[in-house]
């Protein structure tokens, strides 16, 4: 890929991520609900702020595959503390409604097989995807983590263009499988030698 078609392709990049993850409103029937109507102002601020932690890091993948992917070691590191760091803090509880009283106590007002039918096929394909070898080659992880970035795109996406609260917990499920996925991958690239060594 040429330079000049290169930086058009980062540049559009860019604006989907802008356009994707910078939303200021959370979809109505979310904000509509029971569960979201008693969240506090600063656990809302901190709720729309994952969302944007979401898009830097697809963002910062994706810049780093675009420009050749160089100094993997730095990048892993980089990596795996923004995935850590999104799945995990802040710390204060009461400041944040966790991933996991989302996906159990935000369910009650939905079924399993609502929350499945919301999922697209292609979507569906995403989150049984198998996650790299531990001896992969530099060029299978780069390939399966722009496959991760291009899933969790599609995902909140879906999330903020959905039309019905069952399709706005599905998705927010299946971004948290993406992002959960995307770590374990990470994780096992510690243990590739050939991964490390790369300048």
């Amino acid at each position: 890929m040429g330079s000049d078609s290169q930086s058009s392709y980062s540049d559009f990049v860019l604006i989907v991520m802008m356009s994707i993850f910078d939303q200021k409103i959370l979809p109505a029937v979310f904000m509509n609900s029971l569960e979201f109507k008693e969240l506090t102002q600063k656990q809302v601020f901190n709720l729309e702020a994952r969302f944007r932690y979401v898009g830097e890091i697809v963002e910062n993948v994706e810049s780093w595959l675009l420009n050749d992917g160089n100094d993997f070691k730095g990048f892993l590191d980089s990596l795996e503390l923004d995935l850590s760091v999104n799945q995990n803090l802040p710390d204060e509880s009461e400041d944040r409604e966790t991933s996991h009283l989302i996906h159990s106590s935000w369910t009650f007002d939905t079924t399993v097989a609502q929350l499945r039918h919301a999922l697209s096929p292609s979507i569906i394909a995403w989150l049984d995807q198998n996650l790299p070898r531990v001896d992969c080659s530099l060029t299978e992880f780069n390939a399966w983590l722009a496959i991760q970035c291009k899933a969790l795109r599609e995902v909140v996406t879906e999330f903020y263009g959905a039309q019905s609260f069952s399709s706005t917990i599905a998705h927010y499920i299946a971004m948290d499988i993406l992002l959960a996925n995307m770590l374990a991958g990470v994780y096992k690239a510690r243990l590739n030698a050939d991964l490390l060594q790369q300048a």
